[in-house]
């Protein structure tokens, strides 16, 4: 059964975009005709658009890399970038990511979400009949939490929708338990919260490209960086201050660099606004605050583990470990050897799961993860000789992997998150996107509307 959604989030290699640097002297100043917060896609897709139609633009990068939470690492024993933020797109047709695949003559392989296994403890298989039943059952419970939800005048969790669904439906405590680790999987994993954090009216708010997902087994930072080609980016700059009124912008760095424009497009994850973490003048408008705290920012940790050699199966493209109570944080695996050619796995835990592993040492979670899939597959197997982990929820220039819609958020949140401010202040990013949050192609997306209602304006 394919997945309610599968979405992106967003990465990019270390180093391979050195040649766009331009340094820029500590205190320094200037003016533009538009200042872009971010070089991840909607800032790249901003700036390249606008820079085609003539105008000056300079990125400011808190990081040194572009990309944002589009992250192909290289610094790994793979012989492959291994993509720690994105590592999907989702849905083909129509789809700009897909479209710069083929430009760029980048390969992509199709990701078979059918093609999976589910095991249970000490290594047996979940038959696909006994599969089908759990689908039906879930379907089922989701059904009717959904119709409720639509019944409530004020909005709840998910979780209070699911669990009283799960007992007027009078499911048994095996069903109940195969039940919670079906939506740990379905819908925490997708939205990288937990169904306590997740709007029962609007959690699956949207819509969905159709023509299947793929994998770059390249790595998606090959993607990215045409777009980053030839623009004005300097990194190392976090932005710690956005003066704005209608004559223009003022922006102040951590390095001292001050700069003046007509324009500036915001492209920070949402974890950064929530956070406070960039001081307005003047402040946002209530409304946009307020719009900024209803919707959710979770966290999805990525951990890649390289092998000597394949010891489970090699056809499978993913495959899920239902060890009870303490499975969750070992939950979802993907294997990369049908894609990549070489004998690495990639492990995916969300949400609290998530902040969990991020809080363990390597040495830890090489432990960690050798137990799960030596009890997800019966047998001893060995320790990886190389793995590497995201830990989006501690990156500073993160605080997180994606939005979401979180209890009392509503469609028109997104709205306002994404409105501009005097003409002069305008928001581009995944979790500004009505239709695609959480995408790569939603962030890029965002990033050409802002862009347009700056020419406009």
């Amino acid at each position: 059964m394919r997945r309610l959604k599968r979405r992106s989030f967003l990465k990019l290699g270390g180093g391979v975009m050195a040649s766009f640097f331009l340094p820029c002297a500590r205190g320094a100043t200037g003016s533009t005709d538009c200042i872009i917060i971010g070089a991840g896609i909607a800032g790249l897709a901003a700036g390249d658009y606008l820079r085609k139609k003539g105008w000056g633009v300079m990125i400011l990068e808190a990081r040194e890399r572009v990309g944002g939470r589009v992250w192909s690492r290289a610094d790994w024993k793979g012989k492959n970038s291994m993509d720690m933020g994105a590592s999907w797109i989702h849905g083909v047709s129509g789809n700009p990511m897909a479209e710069q695949a083929q430009r760029e003559g980048i390969r992509t392989v199709t990701f078979d979400y059918e093609n999976k296994a589910v095991y249970h403890a000490g290594g047996s298989q979940i038959t696909p009949e006994e599969e089908e039943r759990i689908e039906k059952r879930f379907r089922k419970t989701l059904k009717l939490a959904n119709a409720t939800a639509e019944e409530l005048s004020q909005d709840v969790s998910l979780r209070k929708t699911f669990t009283g669904a799960e007992k007027k439906l009078g499911w048994s405590p095996e069903e109940l338990a195969q039940l919670d680790f079906k939506a740990h999987t379905e819908i925490e994993h997708e939205f990288a919260a937990s169904l306590e954090e997740l709007s029962a009216k609007y959690w699956d708010e949207g819509e969905e490209l159709s023509g299947g997902d793929v994998i770059v087994p390249g790595g998606l930072g090959s993607i990215v960086e045409p777009w980053a080609r030839g623009q004005d980016i300097r990194f190392g700059q976090a932005v710690e201050r956005v003066s704005y009124d209608r004559d223009g912008v003022r922006v102040k760095t951590s390095q001292g660099l001050e700069m003046r424009a007509r324009k500036l497009i915001l492209t920070v994850p949402l974890g950064i606004l929530k956070k406070g973490k960039i001081v307005f003048d003047p402040p946002l408008p209530k409304e946009k605050k307020d719009a900024i705290g209803r919707i959710g920012f979770g966290n999805y940790q990525k951990t890649a583990f390289l092998y000597e050699e394949i010891f489970w199966d090699p056809e499978l493209h993913l495959f899920d470990w239902d060890g009870g109570a303490t499975g969750k944080e070992w939950a979802e695996w993907v294997n990369l050897y049908p894609f990549t050619g070489e004998p690495a796995l990639m492990a995916f835990h969300a949400p609290q799961a998530a902040y969990g592993i991020e809080s363990m040492t390597d040495g830890e979670i090489s432990d960690a993860a050798t137990d799960a899939l030596g009890s997800a597959l019966g047998k001893k197997v060995p320790r990886p000789k190389d793995m590497i982990v995201s830990k989006w929820g501690h990156d500073p220039y993160s605080l997180g992997a994606y939005s979401f819609m979180g209890v009392g958020a509503t469609p028109a949140d997104r709205t306002m998150l994404g409105k501009p401010l005097l003409g002069s202040l305008y928001f581009a990013g995944e979790a500004v996107s009505e239709n695609y949050s959480a995408t790569m192609h939603g962030a890029y997306e965002s990033g050409l509307s802002a862009a347009k209602a700056c020419l406009g304006s």
